[in-house]
């Protein structure tokens, strides 16, 4: 049955070179592991791969043909091969409850521009691959992001500690930056490494490089005080990362119809924003390593109705 089953899926392969315009599939399909150094445990697996790869190729292919706004292009990364069930496991992050909420200050003035990059505050980008907390990762850049803005100095801080006492079962819940001030802060990487086995908490080994008085959260929507809040210090925010153009997004202005702004399962840092041939954006890292996006950063649209909840949840630390 097993042997059956692989003549099929080669039968199936064959018919897609035929149909992809004399595009070799089986080739473009075996360069692309070479490049990413992609090794599967067994037939199955790589067939299985093998099938999500192709659906994201032929997506890339004909994304040109979509109606409407192509202000983005999408090309070929790492992820191509994730299965639905990953990437679902991957994004599955909400975050729930807030100490504090801002206040309209209309009278700040906002500059067209501005990107924290330049100013040496932001740390380089992550890759949680498809096991690790986008929120745990985002928590630890936004305090050491915040903490170097104070101090001059860019600390790297425990993102494993971060996960251990402020999360559950590898999801972070309610407001993570309330529970680490519970917890009386954060510890160093160094002295909080990373350790394999289940999570628990042990940070009464290490002594805190940074203490938080709380989160402080933008009022839901308001992309207003998202940009105004963003001129102190970069924020973490809560988006729909659920779509194949995000997944696959390679450069641009980033702008998805189907986008929700409420169903938000994915932590990203917004480090700054612009302007591009009259266009708004935010200037969003993510941690998917560098060969996703713009070298690990993606361009979002900007006051465009709270493109994908870009601001629905959008909070950072309030430092001790």
């Amino acid at each position: 049955m097993v042997l059956t089953t692989a003549k099929v899926v080669l039968v199936l392969f064959t018919v897609t070179v035929v149909t992809a315009g004399n595009i070799d599939v089986a080739r473009e399909w075996r360069e692309w592991k070479q490049r990413y150094n992609k090794v599967y445990s067994n037939q199955t697996e790589e067939t299985e791969r093998r099938h999500a790869w192709e659906r994201a190729f032929y997506y890339i292919r004909h994304h040109g043909n979509r109606p409407g706004d192509l202000s983005f292009s999408v090309g070929m990364n790492s992820r191509a091969d994730m299965l639905p069930r990953d990437y679902r496991s991957e994004v599955n992050e909400l975050v729930q409850g807030w100490s504090n909420s801002l206040q309209d200050n209309s009278l700040v003035y906002v500059p067209t521009s501005f990107d924290w990059r330049t100013r040496g505050v932001i740390a380089p980008v992550s890759n949680q691959g498809q096991i690790g907390s986008s929120i745990s990762i985002v928590v630890t850049e936004t305090l050491e992001s915040s903490e170097a803005i104070q101090t001059g100095h860019m600390v790297r801080l425990s993102e494993r500690e971060i996960s251990d006492c402020c999360g559950g079962g590898g999801h972070l819940m309610g407001n993570v930056f309330n529970c680490l001030h519970d917890i009386g802060g954060v510890c160093s990487e160094a002295g909080y490494p990373n350790q394999t086995g289940p999570a628990r908490c042990r940070n009464d080994s290490c002594t805190p490089m940074v203490k938080v008085q709380g989160g402080v959260k933008i009022p839901s929507g308001r992309e207003d005080l998202l940009q105004q809040h963003l001129l102190d210090q970069p924020i973490m925010a809560m988006i729909d990362a659920s779509h194949a153009s995000f997944q696959m997004y390679k450069r641009g202005i980033y702008f998805e119809e189907k986008c929700s702004s409420t169903s938000l399962d994915h932590a990203v840092q917004v480090v700054g924003f612009g302007v591009e041939d009259g266009k708004d954006f935010w200037i969003v890292k993510n941690s998917w390593g560098i060969n996703w996006g713009i070298h690990g950063y993606i361009l979002m649209s900007r006051n465009r109705n709270n493109q994908c909840g870009i601001a629905s949840a959008a909070s950072f630390p309030a430092l001790g």
